[in-house]
């Protein structure tokens, strides 16, 4: 892991872009039916972390606090650094919040929502034109998984 050396100490690259941005490095993915979400919170506990879910949204927010107190050959040094971070994840149709779990190990937060294949409900309509008496038909219009497929009539 890459460090960087500034006037506070020596930190991870992941440590660093919390101090400057705010906000935790976070990795999504969709897999065997499940919404996976990854957040790095490197030096949290649990308790400093909340996560909430609706409908709409998962929601990760909490607080980094920093305090460091040296006193060295008569010299007194204290530094202090705190902040908050606050994320929303947009989740998809068919995401089951009421089955949601999280685990927090070694500074790493995972989410785990089960999320329903959505069936379509859309069905294909025949266009019949004016000259003829044999409907015409337009291609298929078939949802796979977020993808929309056009197929050719048969």
């Amino acid at each position: 892991m890459r460090k960087w050396i500034g006037p506070l100490g020596t930190f991870s690259v992941t440590d660093r872009a919390i101090l400057l941005l705010g906000c935790p490095a976070i990795k999504i993915n969709e897999l065997d039916g499940q919404l996976q979400v990854r957040a790095e919170l490197p030096g949290l506990k649990p308790e400093d972390v909340r996560v909430e879910v609706t409908d709409g949204a998962l929601t990760i927010q909490g607080e980094r606090k920093y305090e460091h107190e040296e006193n060295k050959k008569g010299v007194y040094r204290s530094e202090r650094r705190s902040g908050q971070f606050y994320r929303e994840i947009p989740l998809p149709e068919g995401a089951d919040v009421e089955q949601a779990k999280a685990q927090f190990n070694n500074g790493v937060l995972e989410i785990k929502l089960p999320v329903r294949e959505q069936v379509s409900d859309r069905r294909e309509i025949p266009i019949a034109s004016g000259s003829s008496t044999t409907p015409k038909t337009s291609p298929k219009l078939e949802r796979r998984r977020n993808n929309l497929v056009l197929r050719a009539p048969m």
